[in-house]
């Protein structure tokens, strides 16, 4: 007679592996995500003294540093970004863009590109970014309201792909605890302790159900785990080839 015990443990890790395998398969995509710091150059706190950029007069001198990059698994072309809804940096109301300029890049083959496109906007561009390609660049503002309200938006269409984020690097810092992807490992390897527990004190010709369940949610706990982890990794800037940040 077939041991069912040995048919459903093959079983169990066969249907364990391929959900890891759909899992990493169905996460194949592209993502432009991004993340900045905003910094106090010169703050006009008197009214007979007068901060000049270039001959123009400001208010209060920030500069913020942007860095974009591909956290996805699969290449980000220039055809990606349609011209109807290019990839836009939007500055608070009431803020003025002086200056633009790129600190560095992944590589000079990507030709990251930033301008100037109004007073709020500063328009950046790419001829492909491969997963993790990306740039960083600096954005030289007058703001009105002091560089605590200077927060920044990005705006824009890649075609195929999530909507862009961009995060605020000072916020991501202050975060603490435990993250997602250890949780859901440590529960994977809390279900596959199940059945080893059982070798010990019964036997799992007994509970063959709970044996299956328990080493299957295991292998898929592990699998989105990882997955997640690989995820969270593809979130954190890359090194740039830069040394003026």
């Amino acid at each position: 007679m077939p041991d069912l015990n040995a048919f459903g443990t093959v079983g169990t890790f066969f249907f364990g592996l391929l959900s890891i395998y759909l899992y990493f398969r169905g996460k194949q995509r592209a993502h432009l995500v991004g993340q900045y710091r905003v910094h106090s150059l010169q703050q006009r706190r008197h009214s007979d003294v007068r901060i000049l950029f270039r001959g123009e007069e400001v208010t209060s001198l920030s500069r913020a540093v942007v860095t974009c990059w591909n956290a996805g698994s699969i290449p980000i072309r220039a055809q990606d970004v349609p011209t109807t809804a290019p990839l836009v940096i939007r500055l608070p109301e009431g803020s003025r863009v002086l200056s633009t300029s790129i600190l560095g890049a992944t590589s000079d083959a990507i030709a990251f590109s930033v301008l100037r496109a109004a007073a709020t906007e500063v328009n950046f561009s790419f001829a492909y970014l491969q997963p993790r390609d990306g740039a960083t660049f600096e954005i030289l503002f007058d703001s009105k309201e002091g560089p605590g309200a200077s927060n920044l938006l990005l705006t824009g269409i890649v075609i195929g792909a999530p909507l862009p984020i961009l995060t605020d690097a000072s916020e991501l810092g202050s975060r603490q605890g435990l993250s997602r992807p250890a949780i859901i490992l440590g529960a994977g390897i809390i279900a596959l302790s199940i059945p080893a527990g059982l070798s010990d004190f019964l036997r799992i010709a007994s509970h063959p159900a709970l044996f299956i369940t328990s080493a299957f949610a295991g292998l898929l706990l592990i699998g989105v785990g990882v997955g997640a982890a690989l995820k969270e990794r593809a979130f954190h800037p890359p090194r740039i080839n830069s040394e003026q940040q």
